[in-house]
């Protein structure tokens, strides 16, 4: 009989009406060797995920080596120093161009309507906001030349050749 069953048999408060998932991440909490469930109930920053996951180690050294690394990533976060991410790759002058394209479309299908005048205050200074940095951007493409050397007048012209 797994611990599972006899869990579900047994009336406890605990178990009773949670999903199968939730009880099986529960017992599997219970599992953790007693030094990382003593260090973790004086650490509020380690999220129940974090646990499930370092549980879920076949052994118990295995739990070990990913909860000495836990807490060497929240500590240089508690310090400040930012652990490493990935770099994105940079955004090519097309991809550029396909998103201002999506955004634009999904600005064009917004229906302010229904929304309240303090709603609408907001959108309108964000986009206001957003206007200023398209103006920017339009006059930096002013000042670029084109492959004749000509200056370019036209703002939107201007953007797409900056955007690519």
């Amino acid at each position: 009989m797994s611990i599972l069953s006899v869990l579900l048999r047994v009336r406890n408060p605990e178990t009773r009406g949670k999903a199968r998932t939730t009880v099986n991440e529960m017992v599997s909490l219970g599992l953790l060797s007693q030094e990382i469930r003593d260090e973790c109930r004086s650490n509020p920053a380690v999220t129940r995920k974090a646990l499930i996951n370092i549980a879920r180690k076949k052994q118990t050294r295995g739990m070990l080596t990913a909860w000495k690394k836990l807490k060497e990533k929240l500590v240089k976060e508690e310090s400040g120093q930012k652990t490493q991410q990935k770099s994105k790759p940079a955004a090519t002058p097309s991809d550029l161009k396909d998103w201002i394209d999506k955004t634009n479309e999904r600005l064009a299908a917004i229906d302010p309507t229904a929304w309240s005048d303090a709603e609408k205050a907001d959108f309108v200074a964000s986009l206001t906001n957003l206007k200023k940095t398209i103006l920017a951007l339009v006059k930096k493409g002013k000042e670029r030349r084109g492959k004749e050397g000509k200056i370019f007048r036209y703002p939107m012209l201007s953007l797409m050749i900056l955007i690519g």
